[in-house]
């Protein structure tokens, strides 16, 4: 029997989702580094929200959630630092916005800590458990 969510699991899992169709709408080519590293970052979090409510019995599970959390910890990188791919040509300004003034820094940060803000939770929950099943399987003293 699947245990039951809690209502904030429920929250970050659709948070999650919103964020993953916001940012792969925009992806021209699929194949890229900084695609599929968007791919895999949000299938791991989902995974490790879903194996933080679900006890973890055997040890092939435990070593399974160990696995997903390492994905996780190669994902998430690549998808903050990777250069998003220009597949075209740059678009030329437009008439008339010359009084436009670019974002700043801190709505470039906020940005992104709206859209990977469910990868960083999904990661420290990951964090959490995982070391307690590296403990008990005996892969930490």
């Amino acid at each position: 029997m699947l245990p039951q969510i809690e209502w904030w699991g429920g929250l970050l899992l659709i948070w999650g989702a919103i964020c993953y169709v916001v940012m792969v709408k925009n992806y021209t080519i699929h194949w890229s580094v900084d695609a599929l590293s968007t791919h895999a970052g949000f299938f791991a979090a989902t995974l490790l929200v879903l194996g933080w409510f679900h006890p973890l019995q055997t040890v092939v599970l435990k070593q399974a959630y160990l696995g997903v959390f390492g994905v996780m910890v190669l994902a998430l990188p690549l998808i903050f630092f990777w250069p998003g791919s220009d597949d075209g040509e740059p678009e030329p300004p437009a008439k008339g916005d010359a009084d436009e003034e670019e974002l700043s820094p801190l709505f470039s940060f906020l940005g992104q800590a709206i859209f990977l803000g469910p990868l960083f939770v999904a990661a420290a929950l990951g964090a959490f458990k995982s070391y307690q099943l590296a403990r008990s399987i005996s892969l930490l003293a």
